[in-house]
């Protein structure tokens, strides 16, 4: 009997085996793993070529939520399946041709309920359903709405690590980056500006500081970023500023944005 229950749990388990083997080392399994993921998560994505054991390109891939939108083409990624069992999605590299992310922004009446660290804890935050952590992530172009802020960015290279609410960028290296603000701020928007010293010293308007009040459904954590050169395009006819080699670490919780560090 132990040995029949035996043979059973063996050939059980080769054959689990081998279904996961065709599902990561052939195009038709890295296919049908795709379905299954489109239907098990809240992503969508299309398969277009390759294995998943190695490189494994898809058309596009897209999350549509109440709090975010994200689109993403050409994805090319390289799966690390060392860290699976850590319910972590690992990633030796993940390239797009273009990202884009739009948010909305979810202040209302609620929007002053602050939390004892005074931080606004009414903005809902998104939840990834799974940790996502990538070696080597390159985006071409990228463009991020958030209400009143557009962001856009080329030629970007970074270490991520998405986990929960969080997503953390690890010494990104930023060819292009562009901050561009709207002129419809809302009434309510923080318009305080403060004196900054550029490289020279000099005392200067620095139009970050009047950012409107925006929340993010998420916390952003960019830490030791360099951006080859840095466009911001305030509001109240202020001049374009163009800074080139910046370096910045910053932390985006809601509606606070703290930059911890600047230098141009």
């Amino acid at each position: 009997m132990f040995r029949k229950i035996t043979s059973y749990f063996l050939i059980i388990s080769t054959t689990l085996l081998c279904v996961i083997a065709l599902l990561l080392s052939t195009p038709w399994g890295s296919n049908l793993t795709i379905i299954l993921l489109n239907k098990s998560t809240p992503f969508s994505m299309e398969y277009q070529e390759g294995i998943l054991i190695e490189n494994i390109n898809l058309s596009y891939l897209s999350l549509h939520e109440k709090q975010l939108s994200i689109d993403a083409k050409n994805i090319v990624l390289k799966l690390n399946s060392n860290c699976l069992w850590q319910q972590k999605v690992c990633l030796d590299e993940l390239a797009m041709q273009s990202l884009t992310v739009k948010s909305a922004q979810t202040s209302g009446q609620d929007e002053n309920k602050l939390d004892n660290a005074g931080v606004n804890v009414s903005v809902e935050k998104f939840a990834f359903p799974f940790a996502i952590k990538a070696d080597k992530l390159f985006i071409k172009q990228l463009s991020v709405k958030v209400d009143n802020i557009t962001i856009t960015g080329n030629n970007i290279t970074s270490k991520a690590l998405l986990e929960n609410t969080n997503l953390a960028l690890f010494t990104p290296n930023i060819n292009t980056l562009s901050l561009t603000l709207s002129d419809s701020a809302p009434e309510n928007s923080s318009t305080s500006i403060i004196n900054a010293k550029d490289s020279t010293g000099d005392d200067t308007l620095w139009p970050m500081a009047s950012l409107p009040n925006i929340s993010l459904p998420i916390t952003l954590l960019v830490d030791k970023a360099q951006v080859k050169q840095f466009i911001l395009q305030p509001v109240n006819d202020l001049p374009q500023q163009q800074l080139n080699n910046s370096q910045f670490t910053l932390t985006w919780q809601t509606t606070e944005l703290t930059i911890k560090h600047f230098e141009t």
